[in-house]
């Protein structure tokens, strides 16, 4: 696991050993590694000789006050994570104006503290940097540019979003020098970067920008299982990014008013990416597992039809995230396997809708289908498997005391899931 190495800016012995304590708990439950330093004042901070990548900073010290000492660490070229530790709430603007990306207030509060770990746990996936060769010119080029790496006969073959490198290495040797949280090995001879990936099926992981990764047998099921807790992750990204928009536009508004060109021109460059890495994530419902199916299933077929989503369902909704997951992801895989199925130049629709009334939570889903459709949607050698997925509907919905109604109507196949409020029950 890759290790991040945090420094604790401040000039009270206590906050140290408090924040130390919690970074320890953190790394248990978390199975993670944070390495700690320390330093106590502004201008010990400005002189710190080893790298760190997060930093957090007190606001109030004697020489020299945090804010002033990271805006000399900018001037300088340094942009570490920051998070801001202290009781001064009125200097939240001016913490923004550094780029701080979290704002822990004092007495340290642990949900606080723990939440910013995550931010920056997340924001810091794929900053490392690797050495390849493009044309025999060795180069360095960081994790997340990497979409791709192929082994070819006696070399590597680097995939980035702008241009193709070589490494003379082995696979099994390359991928220990991968960021874990964004990499994976898909094949014997094929790793790929998990930001780029847009769907997948049995045999394929499919990549933003086009092209595909094969995915061996032996390893479906943990590639399937990743890809689902990267989505969860990387849904959390997203909200993150919405959160920080401020600091991104204060941060911006002091390049412009140092003047400083250079260094504005290059913060932009990796906010667009950083933005077009997240934004295949287009739907959004208020509840973080939908939104993830939503996104995973609807996305690779935006493209070919219409699709409409409404509705709103909270995170506190009383079903278990596993039987909301069931329910939704085999409605929408049998929606989108019905268009695929439609090879006329007709309009395609697919409808999504998902609410929670007062006393009934709706999900219902419509969608184009052939005109000899008569229920299940899929080809005669899958229906055994696809007959399962329904009756995991249906027993779902059991549980919960619902009902599970579906039906062919003009040429669209409808599908409804009932569930009562007051009767639900987790089991």
């Amino acid at each position: 696991m890759q290790e991040i190495r945090v420094l604790i800016c401040d000039d009270e012995e206590l906050i140290h050993q408090k924040a130390e304590q919690l970074i320890k708990t953190y790394n248990k439950i978390n199975e993670y590694v944070f390495k700690v330093f320390h330093c106590y004042s502004g201008e010990e901070l400005i002189n710190f000789s080893i790298e760190y990548d997060v930093l957090m900073l007190d606001i109030d010290m004697p020489d020299k006050d945090g804010i002033e000492a990271a805006r000399i660490l900018l001037k300088n070229g340094y942009n570490p994570q920051i998070i801001m530790l202290s009781s001064k709430r009125e200097r939240f603007k001016d913490a923004f104006k550094i780029g701080a990306k979290r704002f822990v207030t004092k007495p340290v509060d642990e949900k606080e503290f723990y939440e910013a770990l995550s931010a920056v746990k997340y924001s810091l996936a794929g900053s490392g940097l690797i050495e390849v060769s493009n044309n025999g010119e060795k180069c360095t080029i960081s994790h997340r540019e990497i979409k791709y790496i192929e082994s070819k006969k006696d070399y590597l073959k680097i995939c980035t979003y702008k241009t193709d490198f070589e490494i003379n290495e082995s696979l099994k040797k390359f991928m220990e020098k991968l960021d874990k949280r964004i990499f994976l090995q898909t094949h014997r001879s094929k790793i790929v970067n998990l930001l780029y990936v847009l769907d997948m099926d049995k045999e394929w992981l499919y990549l933003n920008g086009g092209g595909r990764i094969p995915v061996s047998r032996r390893k479906y099921k943990e590639v399937h299982q990743k890809i689902i807790e990267f989505d969860k992750n990387w849904e959390g990204k997203t909200r993150q990014f919405r959160h920080d928009i401020m600091a991104e536009l204060m941060q911006i508004k002091s390049y412009v008013e140092r003047k400083e060109y250079q260094a504005l021109d290059k913060y932009v460059e990796q906010s667009l990416h950083e933005l077009d890495l997240i934004s295949n994530y287009n739907y959004d419902v208020g509840n973080e597992v939908v939104n993830i199916l939503l996104n995973h299933y609807l996305i690779p077929v935006k493209d070919n039809c219409i699709i409409n989503v409404k509705g709103y369902i909270s995170e506190t909704i009383n079903i278990e995230d596993r039987d909301l997951c069931i329910m939704v992801s085999n409605l929408l895989s049998n929606a989108v396997e019905g268009i695929k199925k439609i090879n006329k130049k007709c309009e395609k629709l697919i409808n999504f809708n998902i609410k929670s009334g007062k006393y009934y939570t709706y999900i219902i889903v419509e969608n184009t289908c052939l005109p000899e459709c008569s229920g299940l949607q899929t080809d005669k050698q899958d229906r055994k498997n696809h007959g399962f997925g329904i009756k995991n509907i249906k027993k779902t919905v059991k549980k919960y005391n619902g009902n599970f109604l579906c039906k062919v109507e003009n040429n669209m196949f409808y599908s409804e899931i009932q569930i009562k409020n007051d009767r639900l029950s987790k089991k």
